[in-house]
């Protein structure tokens, strides 16, 4: 069975008005966390799961931080409107639009796997909006070309783009979808909150899910070139705008390219930036859950003094 719309995904949770905000492209989810008198923390979650498996994560950030933490799931996951075109340009067009509602002048972006490229390409877009970022275990430059992933993925690009979408669809459905949601579930075991898990069960049964997946990872070039070798040149870029950065890897996961992490963790530290590599512990390989990267979070936005 297949819910038409993201309208559906929401009356069937019974998300408040509040928290649903109407965009040129869409209504887009948006919950605010905490309070506190620290610039607001947005908070940009992973590829695969919505904003509410962050809301735990997001109440413990705020109060030691001393300030609001915004979660949201971008257009075409969570509780967002599917809308056409999926990829870099949309999101950037949402997250604008969604502070501009909300009147976020500025704001401190936490930016987490997937969201490290939307989020540093939001910030090279638009600089005077964003005080701080923090990239936490991103994949800009970071994802071993060798894996099964990663090997199909290159295998479909190579295809005409007007087979890659029809293609890709079908193996999203049939592959992919079982392996998210157990990506789901592992990440609650991690400590991710569990007011999630409903939502990441209902969430790939809504109407243009598959298809939004195609369109950003198969068809949005811009999103596939920064996704490899372009990353550094965004890294570069946010070092010249002087935006301060955060870089925090964990590097036991079998997909992740040393050697990427290690060369832009150098470019950082060449600027000044505060990037670092850490090791996971034993059983903690969804890390942005852990205590000690909740607490640098909040160190590194405290930090701030505009």
């Amino acid at each position: 069975e297949v819910l038409g719309s993201a309208a559906e995904l929401r009356a069937m949770f019974k998300v408040p008005a509040e928290q649903q905000h109407q965009l040129s492209d869409g209504v887009c989810f948006a919950r605010w966390i905490g309070s506190g008198s620290g610039l607001p923390v947005i908070l940009l979650g992973g590829g695969t799961g919505c904003a509410l498996f962050y809301k735990a994560f997001a109440e413990k950030l705020s109060a030691q931080y001393n300030g609001p933490v915004l979660i949201w799931d971008r257009f075409n996951i969570g509780f967002s409107d599917r809308v056409p075109n999926n990829g870099l340009v949309l999101w950037t067009r949402q997250m604008l639009e969604l502070m501009d509602i909300l009147a976020i002048k500025k704001a401190h972006l936490a930016c987490f796997s997937l969201a490290s490229i939307s989020g540093a390409y939001f910030a090279v877009e638009h600089p005077s909006r964003v005080a701080r970022i923090a990239l936490v275990s991103p994949i800009l430059g970071g994802v071993r070309q060798d894996t099964q992933l990663s090997k199909q993925i290159q295998k479909m690009v190579k295809v005409p783009s007007c087979l890659r979408g029809c293609l890709g669809e079908i193996i999203f459905k049939r592959k992919l979808v079982p392996r998210l949601y157990q990506r789901c579930e592992g990440q609650v075991k991690e400590g991710g909150d569990p007011d999630g898990l409903p939502v990441a069960k209902q969430m790939y049964r809504v109407r243009g899910t598959a298809r939004s997946f195609v369109e950003y990872m198969l068809l949005d070039e811009t999103f596939i070139t920064y996704q490899t070798k372009g990353a550094f040149e965004l890294v570069k870029r946010l070092c010249q705008l002087k935006i301060p950065v955060l870089q925090r890897n964990y590097l036991q996961d079998k997909d992740v390219d040393r050697l990427g992490f290690v060369k832009i963790v150098g470019m950082l530290a060449e600027d000044g930036h505060p990037a670092c590599i850490a090791e996971e512990k034993p059983g903690e390989h969804h890390m942005f859950y852990v205590d000690d990267m909740r607490a640098t979070l909040a160190g590194f936005f405290q930090a701030h003094s505009g």
